[in-house]
Parts: C-alpha cells; structure tokens; sequence
C-alpha cells in the first residue's frame, strides 16, 4: 500500500511538473508612424484572454514618418502559442488594429505594420530597380516593367519602362537618352473616418505627349498612388492587410532563432523528471530499511 501511495504521488508530480509546449507561431516585421505621433511601445498579439508581446526598436526618422522593429532579436522574438487555427488579434500598445492572423504551430511570418499618414521615408535609400527583358518592337516602341528591390518609395515600388525602337531609329549613348518620369501631385489623406482615408492624386507632367512628339526618348511610368488606404482612429495610418511569406529573400541572419530557448526548456524539464524519479527511489529504500527494521530478528 505504501509503495502504491509513493507511485500514485511520484505521477502526481510528473503531472504538475510537464514540460512547457515549445510550439509557437513566431511574427516580426517592421513599424511606421508618423514623426508627430507618440512613439509606439510594444506589438502585442492577442488570442483570447492570452496576451503576447515584443518591443518596438525605433530605428530612424524622416522628415515625417519613424521607423521601427520588433520580433528580430534572440531575447525580442514575438511568440504566440494557441491551438490550431485559432484567430490572433493585433494591437499597437493598447490600440486593436484591423488585422488578424491564424495561428500556426512552427510559423515564421514577417508581419509589417504601417500607421504613418505619408508615405514611409527610408533616409539615404537609393532604388534598386530590377528590369524583365524589353518587349518586342511594335508600333516603333519597346517596353518592360521595372521592380525596385529596396523598396524606397511605397508610391514608386513600381514601373513601366517606354523607348522608341526600330530600324530608322539612331542608336543612342547614355548621354543622349533623354527620359521623362511621371509625376503625381497629391493631397494629404483625409482624416481617419470609418477606418478608411482618402486623398485626391493628380498627373502633372507631359511625359506621353512629349514621348509622342519625339522630344524625349523614354519614359519612365509609375502607377497612379493610393487613394484610399485602411486606418486605425488614434493611429490614423494603413495597415497591410495580407501578411508576407516568412523567410522570402531575407539572409538568415535576420530570422528570429528558437534553437537556444528550446535547449533551455528541454534541459529544464530532464532536471525536473530526474529529481523526481531519485525522490522517489530513496522513498522506496527508506521504506523499505524502516520495514525490515520492525519485523525483528529472524526467528529460528
């Protein structure tokens, strides 16, 4: 009965001392806002009445909007932990942003969050643009659709590229290449009504009729900016509304590591389970010697 009631005590003690689940849903992204605004503190990810939390690492600041990070380093990372596809809400400090996530045991997602009213500034950042091969000649004009891999602009993350082409055509230098950018004049976003804002965006330049009239040689077109964005009443700024792919073209040393934290819980939990099972066995051997001490002499 005795060894029975040290089992049964032994297993209720493994059960209060489980282990910890190291399954997580991992997010860390970038932070804006505008220059004028409170600097954010925290991102916090809610899933029912369980909060989780990373700091915001303010990095720089334009002549309007700040930047920031979190979830990027070892002691930072955001970690939720939930069941299967349970709903994770998104907060900036105590303020419910219109983003939601599904938790996913094992996921890294960059998540980015934008609530500056102008476009994000990025100081010293110069345009990397990825060009797709020139179109065939029609009409005496070629034409192909640029990419800027450093994402300087969110109003120019994108172009078309238009140069006249064909046999009377005279080849030019570098020199001679005259190009005509698009330009657009916008007015400040509206004021967060509805969780929406609105601005009006105008073309300014002459860039196609100058093109037709042979006075330039190409042209650089950018899309016409938003004119409406999503936004949060307190913050006032967009939000993406569709998280990024984890780990897509970034090195791996920017991604958040779990292998230390791991390690730590793993080797916590062996300790626990090995000083229950030598408790367990001295209990055993002190009752066992107690036992043979009350029985007595053996009886010839």
């Amino acid at each position: 009965m005795v060894i029975c009631a040290l089992v049964i005590s032994a297993f209720s003690l493994l059960a209060q001392e489980a282990p910890p689940s190291l399954e997580n849903h991992q997010f860390y992204g970038a932070v804006h806002w505008d220059k004028t605004a409170k600097d954010p503190v925290t991102v916090v990810a809610k899933v029912g009445t369980n909060s989780f939390s990373a700091v915001i690492k303010k990095e720089s600041c334009g002549e309007k909007t700040c930047s920031g990070s979190y979830g990027k380093d070892a002691d930072n990372i955001l970690r939720v932990q939930a069941s299967a596809g349970a709903t994770i809400q998104f907060y900036l400090d105590t303020v419910k942003l219109p983003l939601t996530s599904v938790y996913k045991a094992g996921e890294v997602t960059i998540l980015d969050l934008n609530v500056a009213t102008s476009p994000v500034e990025k100081p010293g950042c110069v345009a990397d643009w990825k060009c797709s091969e020139w179109s065939v000649c029609s009409a005496g004009k070629q034409a192909r659709s640029c990419t800027d891999a450093n994402q300087c602009d969110p109003d120019k993350l994108k172009k078309s590229e238009t140069q006249g082409c064909g046999a009377g055509m005279v080849q030019k230098t570098a020199a001679d290449v005259l190009e005509c950018s698009y330009q657009w004049d916008c007015t400040d976003w509206s004021a967060c009504v509805g969780g929406q804002q609105t601005r009006a965006c105008e073309q300014i330049d002459d860039c196609d009729s100058e093109f037709a009239a042979g006075t330039v040689s190409s042209v650089a077109g950018y899309s016409e900016p938003a004119e409406l964005q999503t936004c949060v009443v307190g913050l006032g700024g967009s939000l993406p509304l569709k998280a990024a792919g984890a780990t897509a073209g970034l090195p791996k040393s920017t991604l958040p590591s779990v292998k230390e934290d791991v390690s730590e819980q793993a080797g916590l939990s062996l300790w626990v389970y090995a000083g229950i099972v030598v408790i367990l066995l001295g209990m055993i051997g002190l009752w066992l010697v107690l036992r043979k001490r009350s029985a007595g002499p053996p009886q010839y």
